[in-house]
């Protein structure tokens, strides 16, 4: 990052002036408050070098300052090819991403899973730049998210495992009676196969609806 000031001024983005070091304290302002930002943020050039870091993303991914300077974000990535087709989206998109879910890995091994959003470099015309900067990257960590949800699913699998076995016919519907699950013991005591009770009217089992 680096300002766009000239020897002695720089241009601010409400257009007034700005003496160098007016400009030198707006920038160490706006790295500090990245540097504290609640989600990791990079700057990447074209390459795909890590030009700008903050403690966040530290943090995530288990790496010291030193050893992020430059570093090849490709190695973060647990799949590349899913790295090539969000850069393919990206071009695509203008170069503004949203929320894409990814994986990636920490220093140590272990797997994140992430939400990226994507964004050119801001401040074009104002005195704060990323020299080099090609693309801005927010990272939100929603792995405890993902795993909790992997467990409801888990969980839900094994209630319909159990259910599907009970010796008793089990039946879901919605308010309009059309069935949302029910069990083998269902099928056979009525006869049907199983695709033909998804979404059944249950007051076809009736003698008087």
């Amino acid at each position: 990052m680096a300002s766009d000031a000239t020897a002695n001024r720089s241009t601010a983005t409400d257009g007034s002036r700005l003496s160098g070091t007016e400009a030198a304290e707006h920038e160490r302002q706006f790295r500090e408050i990245l540097e504290f930002s609640p989600a990791a943020l990079l700057v990447v050039d074209e390459d795909g070098r890590l030009l700008f870091h903050n403690a966040r993303l530290r943090d995530l991914l288990g790496y010291d300052k030193d050893e992020l300077a430059g570093i090849d974000t490709r190695k973060f990535w647990h799949d590349l090819e899913q790295r090539s087709q969000i850069i393919a989206s990206l071009r695509d998109r203008g170069g503004q991403l949203l929320n894409e879910k990814v994986v990636w890995r920490t220093k140590s091994g272990q797997f994140l899973d992430l939400l990226l959003t994507y964004a050119q470099v801001a401040y074009r015309g104002g005195h704060i730049s990323f020299v080099g900067g090609k693309r801005v990257l927010w990272v939100y960590d929603v792995t405890a998210l993902t795993r909790h949800e992997l467990r409801v699913v888990e969980q839900e699998r094994q209630l319909r495992e159990i259910l599907d076995f009970c010796p008793a016919a089990v039946c879901v519907v919605d308010d309009e009676g059309r069935i949302l699950f029910h069990n083998r013991r269902m099928r056979d005591l009525l006869g049907y196969e199983k695709e033909e009770l998804d979404l059944f009217d249950t007051r076809l089992f009736w003698a008087r609806p």
